[in-house]
């Protein structure tokens, strides 16, 4: 092989690790909606905590990549369409009646799949997260753990929590109650805060 010729295989830059680690939490959706309906709990909780970590990591990733990643507007939705699982698995698991289930989670979905602005997305997630949250708290050996997640992430993102995620909530529902339109972005929350 001649060393004159520049090596082009395909790395993992920072960006493309970005993007798995987001794909991994939307084929994490359908896995949460398997374990919670058959009640399996425990294992849900750690699958949730992994998908959590991916969601903190791909941010990081995609900050410091030097390129757009190919998935940078999925990242919200991949949020979504996990609360959608964890709600779709509460339903099936009796943990909480269809009738309640079946239209928060297609609210959140249909929201994710629609909107451009992303306050009721964020919304739902949280209620959705909230109602997975409770039934972990009141039927898993591992109740615990989910305050653990939650404070390890809050810790590690107190900051942004404050800089970015706050911020985009209030400005998103300030523009969903004043009738603007929006930027024309998709559901991006780093590009909602000026």
């Amino acid at each position: 092989m001649d060393g004159n010729i520049p090596h082009r295989g395909v790395g993992l830059d920072g960006a493309n690790v970005a993007d798995l680690l987001t794909f991994s939490r939307l084929l994490s959706a359908p896995v949460l909606a398997w374990l919670v309906g058959f009640r399996s709990l425990d294992t849900a909780i750690v699958v949730v905590g992994f998908a959590w970590c991916t969601d903190f990591l791909d941010g990081r990733f995609a900050r410091a990549a030097p390129r757009d990643t190919r998935l940078k507007g999925w990242d919200l939705r991949a949020d979504a369409w996990l609360a959608v699982g964890l709600g779709i698995g509460l339903g099936c698991g009796g943990y909480f009646s269809w009738w309640l289930m079946a239209p928060i989670a297609g609210l959140v979905f249909l929201g994710s799949v629609l909107l451009a602005n992303p306050s009721s997305v964020m919304v739902g997630i949280g209620i959705l997260s909230a109602m997975f949250l409770w039934a972990v708290l009141h039927n898993a050996s591992l109740w615990w753990l989910p305050g653990v997640y939650v404070v390890a992430l809050l810790v590690a993102n107190w900051r942004r929590f404050w800089a970015v995620i706050m911020p985009a909530l209030w400005r998103s529902l300030v523009v969903r109650a004043v009738g603007e339109r929006g930027r024309g972005r998709g559901l991006v929350l780093d590009e909602w805060v000026d």
